[in-house]
């Protein structure tokens, strides 16, 4: 047996890791509810209204009670949403009736779920009493404190409401069917509402009402009695019908116009358009600027919020109250051509819409034709673009003239085919010293751009490395360079240099003959030697001059670039012109008539001259 087996835990204190005591719980009592609007302690003999007991003549006075014992209805889940509607009236005797009752229809509807009821008035044309919900969804007690229930709800009796007295006169089809069913009340027919002599009293009143039994008397600016202005200023809802001639007279309609305000006399002044909206209603101008559709940027704006616009508005613009003798635009007042001063812009009306006319029209006021303003001519300026500076690329030139001077975001790069071409060429502006420098062109196809480096070569004098960054370079004529300007033996001007390529790697070669460029495709080249040559390659004279060149070297019935370039410079077709021949033009011959060889067969090239196939 442990020694502490006798302890009692209660005296022992709560450590960590080891808790005697438990923890008490948190939650407090309830001792007060709030009852009608009161705080009162709360009982549970707090009365419910429920049955009635026989035994306890606990009534509606009796809430509050702690001796009645009334319960609330239980809920029942069968009846869920479904609502009993009946019909009924009640009668009433306004202050100025003169001994007439007012009959004021309702809807009784009763909530079976719960054993709710709701009264709500439906809503009568020009009654004079404000309508809506006379007794919000409440359990709603008899005289005698027990709730009224949908036993004590028969058409043709009354129904007694907080004192009030209706009388039930019809109910819908589905109330009928549900009492039919489950309750076996069969009910008898629907009852007539009696006539409300108070309506005819009031309707007798008003001038010009017509036939008495006409329902739609009252709809627009009928004079209110003294009740019903009394009920609605009791309640903060004033009505004035003052000035409701012209919704009377006209409705909701509304007269168009376009005005333009000239603005050019001022600086950086313009001509612009606007639309007035007359509202016949109440007469008051509303005036929207046109929006520019070529300008996303720019919203309508409103030039004059809706009110009345003054014909002098130099009398409003006193301090304090407007004077009461302020003159305001009618459209009897606006026509086509007139200026209208609002609050010192000048405004002419120059147009308005058909409605609008025929509006005029129908009160022999025809509107005169539209006035037709003539469009200023736009004079669109051509911006130049002046030359490069000399620093850096055209871009960096161009950076100052459309732009920041800051670096933004690159541009997006023409997508081209990845390839790179490598010429080898030497500087034909330099001076004596530059004589044996070389360089080498790499040209991207990518984005079009160019690049030369320079090789180092030792004791030079020269260190050789980067020559021209990669950029874009443009011909005399403004393009760009491209690929069909770089070619063994041409001449090309790049910025301040010229340079003479002297020879490509083999993989540029390949390239261009594959697209077939003018200086690297075969047959193009044969076109332009069949003028010159073809007449001695019939006859055999441009093989004989070829023969004449032959050398040990080269063996019988072979020649070589240097022999080709003196053959064809016999014949006078070696120059710079499109239709000559240049460095590029020997070398794709020999490449075709030799196999990617040194040295080619001339014969070859004489029967392509005379009898072209298809093999090359």
């Amino acid at each position: 047996m442990s020694v502490y087996s006798n302890v009692d835990n209660n005296f022992l204190p709560n450590l960590p890791g080891f808790r005697s005591q438990g923890l008490k719980t948190g939650y407090k009592k309830h001792f007060f509810n709030i009852v009608n609007g009161q705080i009162v302690e709360k009982d549970s003999a707090v009365p419910m209204i429920g049955n009635y007991d026989p035994a306890d003549d606990a009534s509606v006075n009796s809430i509050g009670n702690t001796t009645a014992s009334l319960h609330k209805r239980k809920p029942r889940m069968d009846a869920s949403n479904l609502t009993l509607t009946y019909q009924a009236y009640f009668e009433e005797r306004p202050i100025d009736s003169n001994g007439a009752n007012q009959i004021r229809k309702c809807n009784v509807y009763f909530y079976v779920e719960d054993g709710s009821l709701k009264v709500v008035e439906k809503p009568q044309l020009n009654s004079g009493v404000s309508q809506g919900t006379l007794v919000r969804r409440a359990v709603i007690p008899k005289m005698d404190g027990s709730p009224i229930s949908e036993h004590d709800i028969i058409i043709g009796e009354d129904l007694v409401i907080y004192g009030r007295r209706y009388r039930i006169v019809d109910c819908d089809g589905a109330t009928r069917d549900y009492l039919a069913r489950n309750l076996n009340v069969n009910f008898s027919d629907s009852q007539s509402i009696p006539r409300d002599s108070y309506q005819d009293h009031r309707q007798s009143l008003q001038p010009g009402s017509g036939d008495a039994s006409s329902n739609d008397w009252g709809k627009f600016h009928s004079k209110k009695n003294e009740n019903k202005t009394f009920v609605e200023a009791r309640n903060g809802h004033y009505v004035d019908n003052s000035g409701r001639e012209g919704f009377i007279r006209f409705g909701n309609r509304t007269l168009k116009f376009k005005c333009l305000w000239d603005n050019t006399g001022n600086l950086y002044g313009d001509v612009c358009e606007f639309t007035l909206n007359y509202f016949l209603s109440d007469d008051t101008v509303e005036i929207m600027s046109i929006s520019n559709p070529n300008n996303k940027e720019q919203t309508p704006a409103k030039l004059l919020k809706r009110s009345k616009l003054p014909k002098n508005f130099a009398s409003t613009m006193t301090l304090g109250e407007r004077p009461s003798d302020v003159n305001f635009f009618h459209w009897t007042d606006i026509h086509i051509g007139m200026y209208l001063e609002v609050y010192g812009r000048r405004l002419q009306v120059i147009d308005s819409d058909r409605a609008t006319r025929e509006f005029y029209q129908s009160f022999d006021f025809p509107l005169a034709q539209a006035i037709y303003i003539p469009k200023p001519t736009v004079v669109v300026h051509q911006r130049e673009i002046p030359p490069p500076t000399g620093f850096g690329s055209e871009e960096d030139s161009l950076r100052s003239v459309s732009g920041s001077l800051q670096p933004g975001p690159l541009p997006m790069k023409k997508l081209g085919e990845n390839k790179v071409l490598s010429f080898f060429c030497s500087l034909l502006s330099g001076g004596p010293d530059d004589v044996d420098r070389r360089f080498v062109i790499s040209y991207y196809l990518q984005d079009n751009t160019l690049k030369i480096v320079e090789p180092p070569i030792r004791n030079s004098g020269f260190v050789g490395g980067v020559f021209l960054s990669r950029r874009v370079i443009k011909k005399a004529n403004g393009e760009a360079l491209s690929e069909r300007d770089l070619y063994v033996g041409n001449k090309v001007q790049i910025l301040m240099h010229r340079f003479d390529l002297l020879d490509a790697n083999e993989g540029t070669y390949k390239w261009m003959e594959d697209k077939q460029l003018p200086r690297s495709h075969f047959p193009t080249i044969l076109n332009k030697l069949r003028p010159a040559l073809y007449e001695d390659a019939r006859n055999g004279r441009l093989a004989e001059a070829f023969r004449a060149l032959e050398t040990a070297e080269t063996g019988r019935g072979r020649a070589t670039k240097e022999t080709a370039t003196e053959v064809f410079s016999i014949y006078g077709l070696m120059n710079d012109s499109y239709q000559g021949l240049v460095e590029q033009d020997v070398r794709t011959i020999v490449r075709s008539c030799a196999n990617k060889g040194t040295t080619f067969s001339y014969e070859t090239l004489v029967d392509q001259i005379v009898n072209p196939t298809d093999d090359y």
